[in-house]
């Protein structure tokens, strides 16, 4: 029973108090009616009948969490910034690489409420449910509460992750249920090359899926390095820099700004270098002879220098 759509639960209880009601009200008003004497029956049966009416919709209420945890407009605005306003990617990649970040997250105590307020919508915004429960995991809010809210999701894939988070509340570690469904990865990293339209962006959509499903992902991502093509490549070398999923993350993108024979691919690769340092200067040097990669070069070695002459060089 505690797997039951919430739905059922929800109406089934308001129409068994109603169907109470209604049998009280009949027996007790048919009899006043007609007889005097039974007067005091009708008096008695219409609040009875409104009291176990009232008792039904509040206790349906603990079975649609959603409908009484609702947003105030203000705290609603407040979270459509936060996390609407942002590609799931990015909001996985500023908590994921800012933990300080997560400590500053002032929106947790109306997570809960907005991720029900976001399953009872009559088109669930998939990516909304990602970004409120990847945050609310890493919090570590148990996330067995929404399994109820499960049916109302069409998305298979956000689905299992789901039921990944709320069996294990602490840290997502096996992905047993997402493991079911691995025979996707191959055709999310695939679609990583798609341009986006005003249907959406295909690209973005493949991105934030694969983060779900985690290190089962990261073969497929290391094969893409090498995917013929370069928005697959490029898309590659930024998930597993996030993922942190990389064993020989250097020598990769090294190999990337050397050989790859596409500019956005050797730029990109170029932009994670530039995370290394000071270390990363003389790959930047080198790089800064091509003539399609002079730009982005001087720009990363201005960076570098300045943080490592600026006031916080330690």
């Amino acid at each position: 029973m505690p797997n039951m759509d919430w739905r059922i639960k929800y109406y089934g209880i308001q129409g068994l108090s109603f169907v109470s009601s209604l049998l009280i009200v009949v027996l007790g008003v048919l009899p006043g009616i007609f007889s005097e004497s039974l007067k005091w029956i009708l008096w008695l049966a219409l609040p009875l009948a409104t009291l176990l009416g009232g008792l039904g919709w509040l206790f349906a209420q603990r079975f649609a969490p959603h409908s009484t945890k609702h947003l105030s407009p203000r705290e609603w605005e407040e979270l459509r910034s936060a996390l609407e306003d942002v590609p799931v990617i990015s909001l996985f990649h500023v908590f994921l690489a800012d933990k300080t970040r997560m400590e500053r997250f002032r929106y947790v105590p109306f997570l809960e409420r907005y991720l029900w307020d976001q399953l009872s919508q009559e088109e669930v915004d998939n990516g909304c449910v990602a970004r409120a429960a990847f945050v609310l995991h890493h919090f570590g809010v148990d996330m067995g509460d929404f399994l109820d809210g499960l049916p109302l999701l069409s998305d298979e894939i956000l689905k299992a992750w789901i039921r990944d988070l709320a069996s294990e509340p602490g840290v997502l570690r096996r992905r047993e249920h997402l493991a079911e469904m691995i025979e996707d990865v191959p055709a999310l990293v695939s679609d990583l090359a798609k341009v986006s339209s005003e249907k959406g962006d295909p690209a973005m959509e493949a991105a934030w899926r694969l983060m779900l499903f985690g290190p089962l992902a990261h073969e497929e991502l290391r094969l893409g390095l090498d995917h013929r093509e370069p928005k697959v490549r490029e898309a590659s070398l930024g998930l597993l820099e996030v993922q942190g999923g990389w064993d020989k993350r250097h020598d990769d993108l090294v190999k990337r700004i050397e050989r790859d024979v596409h500019p956005s691919v050797q730029q990109a690769a170029m932009e994670l270098v530039a995370l290394e340092g000071k270390a990363a200067l003389p790959i930047l040097y080198q790089a800064r002879n091509d003539a399609f990669l002079a730009g982005k070069a001087e720009e990363l070695i201005n960076e570098i220098e300045a943080a490592v002459s600026g006031p916080g060089r330690r």
